[in-house]
């Protein structure tokens, strides 16, 4: 559990009312990271969601060179990652590192289920924040696509 008073209604967390964060905070877990320090092992996908508190998190992806990756995104503050692999159990891929000194909040499958069934209004508006914030990497992604060709 961590402390309501740690988590802000922004980002993924828009359009949280203090109840509801207060509420949301008995179901999460604190993390801390250091610079260079992965949130999830490699090779193994996100068995986490991550909320970002402080600091800023590179998502990158291997390249067919040896100690190459391309940086799909840095989030900070009211960010989500890990995301993708958690909903698909996929994006093995994917690598997530601190950047610099960073909090981070994380909810694994079991807690997310408690959350639906003790807090189903709380759960769904989590789940709201986190699809508005896949929505709007998808939506960056295909402009970037379409400024290519």
């Amino acid at each position: 559990m961590i402390s309501a008073a740690i988590l802000q209604p922004a980002g993924v967390l828009a359009g949280f009312g203090d109840g509801e964060l207060a509420t949301l905070a008995g179901y999460l877990e604190a993390t801390s990271l250091s610079p260079g320090e992965q949130l999830w092992p490699a090779g193994s996908g996100a068995e986490r969601l991550f909320i970002v508190l402080s600091g800023r998190v590179e998502l990158s992806r291997p390249t067919e060179f040896p100690e190459r990756r391309v940086i799909m995104g840095l989030f900070g503050p009211g960010s989500v990652v890990g995301e993708t692999g958690f909903f698909s159990g996929g994006d093995e891929g994917v690598l997530a590192f601190a950047v610099e000194k960073t909090e981070a909040a994380h909810i694994d499958g079991a807690g997310l289920t408690a959350l639906a069934r003790g807090a189903p209004e709380v759960h769904a508006l989590l789940l709201a924040g986190v699809m508005r914030s896949m929505a709007k990497r998808l939506d960056r992604a295909y402009s970037r696509m379409s400024s290519v060709f």
